[in-house]
């Protein structure tokens, strides 16, 4: 792989390098969401979410649709549920494992 592409996985990994930006997606997971609905869920205002959003939309995580007065977003690619899904797995071996070391270290 040529340098341009890990400049790309890396823009899409630092899109996703955020608590709140984990938090948003895992809501979109289950559906559309509009800024409103995250700020209440994440209890954080609106601008913040806003500002995550803009960051997931520019990195092309997600997408926005109006509808009426509000702009629901979602996941752009269905192929991101099925990431976090993996993300979520890889995590919890690593912490079995870590888990296991500090057993070994504690005797």
């Amino acid at each position: 792989m040529t340098n341009q592409i890990y400049l790309i996985k890396t823009a899409f990994l630092k899109a996703l390098a955020h608590p709140t930006r984990l938090q948003i997606l895992e809501i979109l997971c289950r559906g559309e969401s509009s800024v409103g609905q995250f700020a209440q869920v994440l209890g954080v205002d609106q601008p913040t979410v806003s500002r995550h959003l803009g960051i997931l939309k520019q990195g092309g995580v997600v997408a926005a649709r109006q509808e009426g007065l509000s702009v629901l977003y979602k996941i752009q690619n269905e192929a991101m549920t099925e990431f976090l899904q993996k993300l979520t797995e890889l995590l919890k071996r690593k912490l079995q494992v870590d888990q296991e070391i500090l057993k070994g270290v504690e005797k």
